[in-house]
């Protein structure tokens, strides 16, 4: 257990040392019984911190596992090539990753050539990552095809995802970015703290009649994440899978609990493992 639950004695004090708003939902999820909603905050905290780190190596798991098929198709600083056409968002993202390693190397006048591609890579933020697998967008009004020039050619990325091949039907380059996306608003979330037992909406996407905006539970999150790193190493997959204390934390009753307190509410759209 990462943070263990305050005896009682404690608990006022707890609740003391966090703000009102950010304690209400976990109030109103058990009937306003304080011990319960100081309990179920802490089940939050115990989620958020396994969670994050799957985040952590699945991350870097991508990151390196694109980064090697993108070397094959493009070469080591396939980033810097003149023979694929970048769009505006990777170009400022890639620029802003130079700059960085520049003022961090206390050298502005470094090129791309004299900076070793790890710092580079290491430098490039997820979404970086993620918008190589969207469609591509547009540079100075050209648009970007991604699809063609960096996923379909047969060392493209989508080599990068080992276990397509054992489709009959493998899963598109647009199933991927999807997934891709919600496990990077997952992380953002949690990186900024937001309570993972009520689930996390799904930025800009709505389901049903009445378009309620998608919220995706916690046993969504995790399934996303072993998903992900499923199709990158599908032969590891089960590792992550069995971990026996973030399944323990996601079969707590609390949890269930707060998770029909957020379907109650009638404004979301819930969405659980696929």
């Amino acid at each position: 257990m990462v943070i263990t639950q305050p005896p009682s004695n404690i608990i006022r004090g707890f609740q003391t040392s966090i703000p009102k708003e950010r304690m209400q939902n976990f109030r109103r999820a058990v009937q306003g019984n304080e011990a319960r909603a100081v309990e179920l905050y802490i089940l939050d905290s115990e989620l958020a911190s396994r969670i994050h780190g799957l985040f952590r190596h699945v991350e870097i798991t991508m990151r390196e596992s694109m980064h090697r098929q993108l070397t094959h198709l493009l070469g080591p600083k396939w980033y810097a090539s003149g023979s694929w056409l970048k769009d505006s968002l990777f170009a400022e993202q890639l620029n802003t990753t130079l700059k960085s390693v520049r003022n961090a190397k206390g050298n502005a006048a470094l090129t791309f050539d004299q900076i070793p591609a790890g710092d580079i890579i290491a430098g490039l933020n997820l979404g970086a990552w993620i918008n190589l697998l969207s469609q591509g967008d547009y540079d100075n009004g050209v648009p970007v095809r991604y699809e063609q020039n960096l996923w379909i050619p047969d060392n493209g990325l989508h080599a990068a995802f080992q276990a397509r091949t054992g489709f009959d039907t493998p899963p598109s380059r647009n199933n991927f970015h999807q997934l891709a996306q919600r496990f990077n608003w997952a992380r953002n979330r949690i990186n900024h703290c937001e309570p993972v037992v009520f689930g996390f909406p799904q930025t800009g996407v709505t389901k049903g009649p009445n378009k309620l905006p998608l919220r995706r539970s916690a046993h969504g999150i995790v399934d996303d994440i072993c998903k992900l790193f499923g199709y990158l190493y599908p032969q590891q997959e089960h590792w992550l899978r069995d971990n026996s204390d973030l399944n323990a934390l996601l079969k707590n009753p609390l949890l269930a609990r707060s998770e029909n307190y957020i379907k109650g509410i009638k404004r979301y759209y819930w969405s659980a493992p696929t």
